[in-house]
């Protein structure tokens, strides 16, 4: 009995891992909790749990790309949580007369407290791991600190009421001050998480509208422009009717020459490729891409963009699927300032069956000998100094979101970046 009841801890542990996490554990490292609850016939009462802590650890620390205070986090959290709403109820359970049945059914309510948690407060814990730099690092020491504190005085407890049984009474009053407190702190990390939240949205919202304001200016410039040329297209029509009734035929070759032939290169002109941004149905993407559009024009850089379907979803947060574009047009902006010819391409292509959105940016470059492997890493880059940190970043992102994939290759003076996404739990493919 024992023995299946250390089983059933350690899975209830798994399972709270994993929901607060986000992170799937492989069969392997599933399977190596197994020797774990049979260990615990022969430790203390609070040896399953040290050492489920330092499993927690270990194997979170490769998948959240060595931020150990996070890992750190989700283990102390994990065995905490469990451990602190375990012991109430296992308390309040000993005062029943069928105890023995009782110490089964509760084991798995502290995964389903922590599952109305998660799904109530709604703490995004993913962002911990996107702004993990100060003050997110500094918060999580802090944070780590408090429950490390409580389950050191939690497991003296343990040691505590195995020496002496009157322990017991004032043991149900610690436990009451250990619930309050990780109330507590899963309230202040539940509205600091929202804080950092709010500033990102802040932040996007402000770009955004910048975006926006000069995609504004252009659409007004443009209109302002075909609207001369119809003007003026007006009274040359007019002149060629006259021409035409008097059949003068130098005087209409001379009308075609010099006035409406060159009214074909204005609207020829790429900067009208920004009416193809109408397919774009996420406002965020439609302000960013003009902005770069307009960005590159202004480099005489000669810009092309193909969206033929609607785009309405782009599977993955929208603040990490802007910052991927941003870096790659910005790159591929950068890369053209010493290219004789310059060319920027950009297509949307959204698929039905399977649902897919695939990104192309395609540019010009004078580099003939990029290390594909190589420029992914930190501080590894084509720009002078070795500063470069943007496809770096990239790579976090999209470590961060299995349902994103990336395609690199430079040949012939051209690099081009392909960027599919797909629904989350959908294979992408090229």
């Amino acid at each position: 009995m024992l023995l299946l009841n250390l089983l059933l801890q350690t899975g209830a542990l798994l399972l709270i891992y994993q929901q607060t996490s986000g992170l799937k554990l492989r069969l392997w490292q599933l399977l190596s909790f197994i020797p774990l609850a049979g260990l615990g016939l022969w430790l203390p009462d609070y040896g399953i749990y040290l050492m489920a802590l330092v499993l927690f650890y270990l194997y979170g620390l490769p998948a959240f790309k060595d931020r150990q205070y996070l890992a750190l986090f989700f283990s102390l959290y994990t065995v905490s949580f469990f451990s602190l709403i375990g012991n109430i109820l296992d308390s309040l359970a000993a005062l029943a007369p069928i105890y023995n049945i009782l110490e089964f059914i509760i084991i798995p309510v502290p995964v389903l407290l922590n599952l109305v948690f998660l799904k109530v407060a709604n703490p995004n814990f993913r962002l911990l791991h996107a702004a993990y730099e100060l003050p997110v690092k500094a918060m999580l020491q802090v944070i780590n600190s408090v429950l490390a504190l409580l389950l050191v005085a939690e497991f003296s407890s343990y040691f505590l009421q195995a020496l002496d049984r009157d322990f017991s009474a004032l043991r149900y009053v610690i436990s009451g001050i250990f619930f309050a407190v990780m109330a507590l702190l899963l309230l202040y990390i539940t509205m600091k998480i929202r804080l950092m939240q709010a500033d990102q949205i802040k932040e996007l919202r402000r770009a955004q509208l910048a975006q926006l304001t000069t995609y504004t200016q252009q659409i007004e410039g443009m209109y302002n422009e075909i609207h001369e040329v119809r003007h003026d297209l007006g009274n040359v029509l007019v002149s060629l009717q006259d021409s035409i009734a008097n059949q003068d035929l130098p005087a209409i070759t001379q009308i075609y020459n010099n006035v409406i032939a060159k009214y074909g290169q204005p609207l020829q002109n790429s900067k009208f490729n920004l009416t193809h941004l109408s397919n774009l149905k996420i406002p965020a993407l439609k302000s960013l891409l003009s902005a770069k559009i307009i960005s590159a024009l202004g480099l005489n850089i000669a810009t092309s963009v193909e969206i033929e379907a609607p785009v309405v979803d782009c599977y993955v947060e929208l603040v990490d699927y802007l910052r991927i574009l941003s870096i790659f047009l910005d790159n591929a902006i950068e890369a053209n300032a010493s290219v004789a010819d310059p060319q920027l391409n950009i297509a949307f292509i959204a698929y039905d069956q399977p649902q897919q959105l695939v990104v192309i940016i395609d540019n010009t470059t004078d580099q003939t000998d990029l290390n594909i492997n190589q420029i992914f890493k930190p501080k590894v880059s084509t720009k002078t100094g070795d500063h470069g940190l943007g496809l770096a970043i990239v790579k976090e992102l999209l470590d961060r979101h299995p349902n994103l994939m990336l395609q690199t290759t430079c040949q012939d003076g051209r690099f081009r970046q392909v960027l599919t996404s797909t629904p989350l739990g959908g294979i992408p493919s090229l």
